[in-house]
């Protein structure tokens, strides 16, 4: 259900590539291969698989412990951030109460369609982005989008809110501690999410803008002062865990100036916006604002400046992407917002109280039946015969180089790279659109190997030395005669065959 399904395999591929496969044996911290595309390094922040794969080679956990385990400690600092932030904001204990619900609920008005019978009836909907009948909006529901499968998100969000929650604290009294602990996070951001980087940056440029302008003459200096040490700690730390991406983004068209709704064919932001997160957007943007007085409010413009910003700067070729730059400096202070608003409205006799309710009912419905409908209808990765996949990937494990190169199908499930950290020439297609990676020349090699096996100079030149054919798929029809000079059959069910390109 939701990204959990799509998403957690590509973290099973790099956790198994550091565990068993590809990456066992890397040269340096950063000299990382990218399991799905062989060939071709990784740029993609790699820490929170990378400890997910010590717990695996260290304490012999489950890929699902060594998964659980630190997402538990992480959403657990997620929500105690998140209080902190919001009684920094409204100074409201009963607010604080009522922000993570926001936070953990948030959705639009894919409620509405909930009524009719036949989208009930469809599979893979959340009612947040999916609504049915093909419909889908710009939103990823906290749980069963971010928190579960968001690996990264879900490691990077408390370390971003953290640095929110530090920078709120030196509004009116600074000191350089305060701004050198910011620094630190922002310096180990680039491995772990620079998504929340880029949400920092905007963050932080706008509130220290803001400190700026009400701060004492006299104080000036040394504000300036401290932005600076601020920033020649975060570069000088975080600027070197950036090579890997460099060469990604100068070769393809990352971040363009963009409107977000265009790619999904929205043409009016206020309409996108509305349908995605509907009341909540509009009291995060009117009726919150209005209510600040003038400190709070230099909290909250801050994220309303990120909020705009990224409205029309698309920084990854998926503009969904964006939703991670929301989360991570929009989010928080709406959150907070909106719970001391609902709080203040509540005081105000029954109307109020009326009116306070059913604005947080509007606000959480949708993300509260798509957490419901995530754990009804929630999926096995390997339904029915788990067990095949598994024993695939202990031979595969046991009996083959750990740095081979493989040919197989495009499952993101494929036991190969999902489970044995192996290399596979041409992965997930959807993964190869998210980090703009040719795939029309690689299919056009392994087409012509499927006609002619024994023409494997296109192959030779580029390591390919095994082929799996699972009997599910027919994307790969790779069958080379019994008595083959080239290939030899290692590994034959009644599901699955190997076969491994002789010397």
């Amino acid at each position: 259900m939701g990204a959990a399904y799509g998403d957690f395999p590509f973290h099973m591929n790099l956790i198994t590539s550091f565990v068993y496969g590809c990456n066992k044996h890397r040269k340096n911290l950063l000299d990382i291969l990218s399991p799905f595309y062989a060939h071709e390094n990784l740029a993609y922040p790699f820490i929170p698989n990378f400890y997910s794969a010590v717990l695996i080679s260290c304490y012999d956990a489950t890929i699902h412990d060594s998964a659980a385990i630190p997402s538990i400690i992480y959403i657990f600092s997620i929500f105690i951030i998140l209080s902190n932030i919001t009684f920094r904001l409204s100074k409201s204990e009963a607010a604080c109460c009522v922000a993570p619900y926001l936070f953990i609920f948030t959705g639009g008005l894919g409620f509405t369609q909930y009524f009719y019978r036949e989208i009930r009836k469809e599979w893979n909907i959340d009612f947040v982005h999916y609504w049915g009948k093909g419909r889908e909006e710009f939103w990823f529901q906290t749980i069963v989008h971010i928190l579960l499968p968001q690996r990264a998100s879900l490691f990077s969000i408390p370390l971003a809110w953290g640095a929110i929650s530090i920078l709120m604290s030196t509004l009116n009294n600074q000191n350089y501690s305060q701004f050198i602990a910011v620094a630190l996070i922002v310096g180990i951001l680039p491995q772990v999410h620079p998504h929340s980087i880029i949400a920092l940056m905007e963050w932080g440029s706008c509130f220290g803008l803001i400190q700026l302008i009400r701060v004492k003459k006299s104080k000036v200096c040394k504000l300036v002062g401290c932005y600076f040490v601020l920033g020649i700690i975060a570069i000088s730390v975080g600027v070197p865990q950036f090579l890997p991406y460099f060469k990604r983004v100068e070769s393809n068209n990352f971040m363009k100036l963009m409107p977000i709704g265009q790619e999904i064919g929205q043409a009016s932001q206020l309409k996108l916006w509305w349908y995605a997160l509907g009341a909540f957007f509009v009291l995060s943007v009117v009726h919150v604002p209005i209510s600040l007085d003038s400190e709070k409010l230099s909290y909250y413009i801050p994220s309303l400046f990120v909020f705009l910003l990224s409205n029309y700067l698309v920084y990854q070729p998926w503009a969904l992407d964006n939703t991670k730059v929301f989360n991570a400096a929009y989010i928080p202070l709406a959150c907070a917002g909106i719970a001391y608003y609902m709080v203040s409205l509540f005081r105000y006799k029954n109307f109020g109280k009326i009116i306070s309710i059913v604005l947080f009912i509007f606000c959480i419905a949708s993300g509260l039946i798509s957490v419901i409908l995530c754990f009804q209808y929630s999926h096995k990765l390997w339904p029915g015969r788990g067990l095949e996949e598994y024993t695939v990937a202990r031979f595969i494990i046991k009996n083959t180089p750990y740095d081979s190169i493989w040919i197989s199908d495009s499952d993101h499930r494929n036991p190969v790279v999902c489970l044995a950290g192996r290399q596979v020439f041409l992965g997930y297609r959807g993964w190869l659109a998210s980090h703009n990676l040719p795939d029309q020349e690689r299919m056009a090699i392994i087409s012509h190997l499927e006609r002619n096996p024994e023409n494997t100079y296109a192959i030779d030149r580029l390591n390919v030395s095994y082929v799996i054919v699972r009997k599910e798929f027919d994307e790969v029809t790779f069958k080379p005669q019994p008595n083959s000079a080239k290939w030899k059959q290692i590994y034959k069910t009644a599901y699955t065959t190997i076969y491994q390109r002789t010397k």
